[in-house]
């Protein structure tokens, strides 16, 4: 159009403009109005309400405010009036610039530049009680909502539509003052308005908030009839509330709902309701959302892969639990040290030794094996399951990943090593350990005395007997009994009575004695 000569005409340049601007497009309208400078066209208002409003849309109102000096510097069309002032408020609210949008409306008013009407009234209630997600202080949120009430009751001869009303109840419902927004719902039935889908959107989303779970579903009720189906933001909300609330059917149908209607779930729907699912140890629909989640390209956090990996383990998914752990490594997650002791631990509790380790031999040389409590955890589980050969395998493999054995990972290979009748072993095993600087505890000690005791070794038992005097050590009451059956017996010396009752008055002690 612009090779054309004569060019073509201001109005057919503002229709081009319309359409670029309808499209969304709002640089472009912006270059446009450029090049019709450059061409030297006469622009009229119609040209520069179209530039004031692509400057609003993109964020950019210190310059339409600056295109609006431009055009009266060069006593361009008169183009302050109602709908540009409204244009300017509503790019200011769309910049959170609050304090501003109400200077500039107050001026207004004050210099009666121009009379609002019900959109400029609709732009400011609107802008004063939507808040997009922005963390601000109740104190600044209820300023905002008492200014737009404000407005509202000095709207005059003006009526309000449905939209008002609805920015409104937005408003009083953020605050739960459930009082006026009712009040302002039953005034806005009586004027004939018909609830839709804004209005209802927005009970159902504040009484979910508060966890009204009957309102919500009488709003759902009301919504049905009207034919109107719930926007995602609130089918969301329905699905984390229902889960909360342990209704994992209901929960799972709100789910359902978004995927029919053809939605992309927010992760975090996705997430709440893995959780929930893993938390009722309904892991083949856990696992189906998490795949359904893999197809959106999602990807989840590593607190949910860790809780997921968990349940499948425990309830002995193998496979599935490996899976899970190599997309989480791919992801570039990796499994907490607790929550990697916890699996074992629980595998180990419910002998399952082949799974322990199996899961154990999968995380390889990762920092996660370089801990003594993982390998002691291990060694426990095997000796859960009777299997001392591989319990003894995976105590050599301590020292080898450079690693110390603690008290308890002594004790309990030695308690094994009893109970197996390794007798040598157990004596070799705790000749190790006081030679290493571990030093052996009253449970320690508990275990050799029983040990020897069951196998007759009364030396052993007198000279370890000997090696606690004077050391802060004590005997349990069932050892005590022991040590003085194998007294009674002539088994032990008598002469080690004494030192027994030594032993073991420390115990009894700090035991509390209440008068009769």
């Amino acid at each position: 159009m612009k090779q054309t000569r004569p060019l073509p005409s201001v109005v057919e340049f503002n229709q081009i403009l319309g359409v670029v601007n309808k499209a969304k497009h709002y640089s472009t309208s912006l270059d446009i109005f450029k090049q019709l400078c450059s061409l030297g066209v006469s622009v009229d208002y119609h040209t520069i309400q179209a530039l004031v409003f692509s400057c609003c849309q993109l964020h950019r109102t210190n310059d339409a405010f600056a295109a609006l000096g431009w055009n009266l510097k060069r006593a361009g069309p008169n183009i302050h009036d109602v709908h540009t002032f409204t244009q300017l408020l509503d790019g200011l609210f769309r910049e959170d610039r609050i304090h501003k949008a109400q200077e500039f409306f107050n001026n207004l008013i004050k210099h009666n530049l121009c009379q609002p009407d019900l959109r400029m009234y609709n732009v400011m209630i609107h802008g004063l009680c939507y808040f997009g997600g922005h963390l601000i202080t109740v104190k600044w949120v209820k300023e905002r909502v008492d200014n737009a009430l404000t407005l509202f009751n000095e709207m005059g001869s003006i009526s309000p539509d449905l939209f008002t009303c609805n920015s409104l109840l937005l408003g009083l419902c953020q605050l739960c003052r459930w009082q006026e927004a009712s009040m302002l719902l039953k005034e806005s039935l009586d004027k004939g308005f018909s609830p839709d889908h804004e209005t209802l959107s927005i009970l159902l989303q504040s009484f979910l908030s508060e966890g009204n779970i009957h309102e919500a579903h009488l709003v759902l009720d009301m919504m049905h009839e009207k034919d109107i189906v719930p926007n995602l933001k609130s089918l969301a909300i329905l699905v984390k509330t229902h889960c909360l609330h342990n209704d994992m059917t209901k929960a799972r149908y709100f789910y359902d709902l978004i995927l029919a209607i053809d939605l992309v779930p927010p992760i975090d729907t996705y997430n709440v309701l893995i959780e929930s699912y893993c938390k009722h140890n309904l892991l083949d629909e856990a696992m189906l959302i998490y795949y359904q989640m893999s197809e959106k390209s999602f990807k989840p956090n590593e607190l949910l892969f860790d809780t997921m990996i968990k349940r499948l383990f425990s309830a002995g998914r193998v496979g599935d639990g490996h899976k899970l752990l190599d997309d989480m490594r791919v992801q570039g997650h990796v499994l907490d040290s607790i929550s990697y002791r916890s699996i074992l631990m629980t595998l180990c509790v419910q002998d399952r030794l082949e799974d322990a380790l199996s899961f154990f031999h999968s995380v390889g040389d990762s920092k996660l094996n370089s801990d003594t409590l993982v390998y002691t955890n291990l060694i426990e589980g095997a000796i859960r399951c009777g299997n001392i050969n591989a319990a003894r395998e995976l105590f050599s493999a301590i020292s080898v990943k450079g690693l110390k054995p603690i008290n308890y990972t002594y004790t309990q290979l030695i308690r094994a090593f009893f109970k197996e009748g390794l007798l040598n072993d157990a004596k070799k095993l705790f000749s190790e350990m006081q030679e290493s600087g571990c030093e052996p505890d009253d449970f320690t000690y508990r275990v050799l005395l029983r040990g020897y005791l069951q196998y007759n070794q009364y030396d052993d038992v007198a000279k370890l007997l000997h090696s606690m005097d004077g050391s802060g050590y004590y005997i349990d009451f069932v050892t005590t009994a022991l040590l003085r059956d194998a007294i009674a017996a002539r088994s032990l010396d008598t002469t080690m009575s004494m030192l027994i009752g030594k032993l073991a008055q420390t115990e009894e002690m700090d035991i509390p004695h209440f008068a009769a």
